[in-house]
C-alpha cells in the first residue's frame, strides 16, 4: 500500500522522470568491471552495518519492549513500555535499511524506474524470505536469503513456473517447519551466531526471585 502510494505521487513529478524513471547520474562513464566491485562493497557495507544495527537495538532495552509487544501489547502498555516510540523507532531503522538496498540496486542498475523499485514483489520476497529462514530471529532471513537465490537462479528457466514452486516451498515450511529452516538447525544442534531474545531463569540462591536475563552470545 505505501510503495503503491509513494509510486503514484513520483509518476507525478516530471523533473525526475515521471512514470519511465531517469539514468543515474555521473556513474555511466565509470568502468562496468570497477562499478561492480564498487556496487558488491557497498552492498556488503550495507548488510554489516544492518546486522550490527539490529543486533545492538534487539540485545539492549527495544529488544526487551519489542518480545513484550510481540508477546501481549496491552501486558506491555501495562507494565509502562512505550509501544508507540519502540514501533516508530523499529519503522525507521527498517525504512533506513530498505532505502540503503534500494540505493544499491539503483546503483547496479545504472536506472531509477519507478514501476522496477515501488513494486509489491519485493515485499513478497522479503516475506517469502523470511518465512522459509525462520521468523524471530536475524540467522533466519539470512539462511532465507541464501536459498532464495540459489532457487531463483536454478529456476530461472522455468519462466513463471518457478513462482510457483517458491509458493509450494513457503506453504510447505509453514506447515512442517514453523520455525523455519534455521528454527530446524537451532532445534538440533542449539547454536545461535546472533543470540537475541530472553528467558526467564531462576536464580539459585533466591529461588521465588526468577529474574530476567539476555543470553550470552
Amino acid at each position: 500500500m505505501l510503495a503503491t502510494t509513494v509510486l503514484l505521487i513520483i509518476e507525478k513529478f516530471s523533473s525526475i522522470g515521471g512514470g519511465t524513471g531517469m539514468p543515474l547520474p555521473g556513474l555511466a562513464g565509470y568502468n562496468p568491471a570497477l562499478l561492480t566491485a564498487y556496487t558488491y562493497w557497498a552492498a556488503l557495507a550495507v548488510t554489516v552495518v544492518a546486522l550490527a544495527a539490529i543486533y545492538l537495538l534487539l540485545r539492549g532495552r527495544l529488544g526487551l519492549v519489542l518480545t513484550a509487544i510481540r508477546d501481549d501489547e496491552v501486558a506491555a502498555r501495562s507494565s509502562g513500555a512505550r509501544v508507540g516510540l519502540a514501533r516508530m523507532l523499529v519503522f525507521v531503522v527498517a525504512g533506513a535499511g530498505c532505502g540503503a538496498a534500494g540505493a544499491v540496486l539503483a546503483i547496479s542498475q545504472l536506472q531509477v524506474q519507478p514501476a522496477a523499485v515501488f513494486t509489491v514483489n519485493w515485499t513478497a520476497e522479503m516475506a517469502f524470505i523470511t518465512i522459509i529462514g525462520g521468523l524471530g530471529t536475524i540467522e533466519g532471513p539470512i539462511v532465507g536469503t541464501v536459498v532464495y537465490m540459489v532457487l531463483q537462479q536454478t529456476l530461472a528457466s522455468y519462466n513463471a513456473w518457478y513462482l510457483i514452486i517458491f509458493g509450494l516451498v513457503a506453504i510447505f515450511v509453514a506447515l512442517f517447519a514453523r520455525r523455519g529452516l534455521w528454527g530446524l538447525v537451532d532445534s538440533r544442534i542449539n547454536v545461535r551466531l546472533f543470540p537475541v531474545g530472553y528467558w526467564l531463569r531462576l536464580d539459585t540462591d533466591r529461588p521465588r526471585r526468577p529474574r530476567l536475563r539476555a543470553p550470552r552470545g
